[in-house]
């Protein structure tokens, strides 16, 4: 028997058949996955670019809370509205797409700042005590670092473009 022949058989017979199938079915399998995994590494790299701004947004406020503890303020701050948590409350059930550490330091500077906002009523100087007694502004380093460390601010997305002076002022 020629080897065309014999070719021929085995590529007619069951057993390839059943053999370019279960290759075709891993091969079907392992690309979703991988299909999977880049969508969700996206979608954290979202959620930590959006954590980052609303984070960053805050930080004039609570500096200026910190620094103005002891100080009478003619244009006082109006704590109750230091708090912007629009996108940390939009996507708390995908805060699991982060790693431990960033998880722990977002939640940590959300939770606080949540609890001063609810206990400081009308009272400016209640507002600047906690600020200071919590360490808010150190929370707020913590998470800001935790996130930045898995941010790319060498590429050239759109995100890091808005960050470029000489964009914003075009």
């Amino acid at each position: 028997m020629p080897i065309t022949e014999q070719v021929i058989q085995i590529l007619n017979s069951n057993a390839t058949g059943n053999l370019v199938l279960l290759l075709a079915a891993v091969v079907g399998v392992v690309g979703n996955y991988g299909l999977y995994l880049r969508k969700r590494n996206n979608r954290a790299k979202t959620l930590r670019r959006s954590l980052y701004s609303e984070i960053t947004s805050m930080r004039p406020v609570v500096q200026a809370m910190h620094r103005e503890k002891d100080a009478i303020s003619m244009d006082p701050l109006d704590p109750r509205s230091f708090l912007i948590d629009s996108v940390y409350q939009a996507s708390s059930d995908e805060l699991g797409l982060l790693t431990e550490s960033e998880v722990s330091a977002v939640v940590d500077f959300y939770s606080t700042a949540i609890s001063i906002q609810r206990i400081i009523g009308d009272n400016f100087h209640t507002a600047y005590d906690q600020v200071d007694r919590r360490d808010l502004l150190f929370k707020l380093d913590e998470a800001q670092y935790q996130l930045k460390q898995h941010i790319d601010f060498t590429s050239r997305s759109e995100f890091n473009q808005q960050l470029e002076p000489e964009k914003v002022r075009q």
